[in-house]
């Protein structure tokens, strides 16, 4: 089972790895359209006004896009703001510690979303999709081991996440299980599966055009 970094606190008991790549493969334009600490360098061949365009689609400001397709800020913000409000019921931190921690954080959360992108895409082309009726039943297995639907509420509380955000990244996580199925299928192994969809995944990202509007 694959731990899309939304899931990451809110799954981890019931995943078997956690893919990681490193960002250095990507063929990656990054412009500066949205004040971030570390924001500042316009792509190799936009100019300020393309990227300016490129960093909205629909009205929203986007985070990044994969292969044309977008990743909203507000996606990206969420996701941070979640990850950030389940660890801080954890022991606080100094403010150093607490400044560092937000950096990587936010680059782990955009290295989460471009994969998930990736992924879902791929899923498109293998034309896998999840049903709500499959959300519905994991989640109601999901719920069945926390007892009762007050423990239920207290995790959600706890994990940063509303109902409807839980549903939307099971749905992912599904999406996610299916095509890590599909790559691995015919190999038995646990850990030589992990490794042959880490391969997949970084040959991926790394033929994937992958434009980043905001440095973490």
């Amino acid at each position: 089972m694959i731990v899309l970094i939304g899931l990451a606190c809110s799954f981890s008991s019931r995943t078997n790895q956690t893919a990681e790549i490193s960002p250095e493969s990507e063929q990656t334009t990054t412009t500066s359209t949205t004040s971030t600490p570390g924001s500042a360098s316009v792509g190799q061949s936009d100019t300020a006004d393309a990227a300016s365009n490129q960093a909205i689609e629909d009205g929203q400001p986007l985070v990044a896009r994969v292969d044309g397709q977008p990743i909203f800020l507000d996606v990206y913000e969420g996701r941070v703001a979640q990850i950030e409000q389940a660890l801080s019921r954890q022991q606080p931190e100094d403010e150093l510690d607490q400044i560092a921690l937000s950096v990587e954080l936010r680059q782990q959360v955009l290295d989460g979303l471009i994969e998930q992108k990736i992924i879902e895409q791929q899923a498109d082309a293998l034309g896998i999709s999840i049903s709500p009726e499959e959300v519905e039943a994991e989640a109601k297995t999901f719920m069945s081991e926390l007892d009762p639907q007050t423990e239920f509420e207290r995790w959600l509380e706890n994990n940063g996440l509303t109902e409807a955000a839980f549903l939307a990244d099971l749905q992912s996580q599904l999406i996610a299980n299916r095509v890590f199925e599909h790559i691995t299928q015919g190999e038995a192994d646990q850990e030589q599966k992990n490794r042959i969809f880490d391969e997949w995944l970084t040959e991926k990202r790394s033929a994937a055009v992958i434009e980043k509007y905001v440095i973490p």
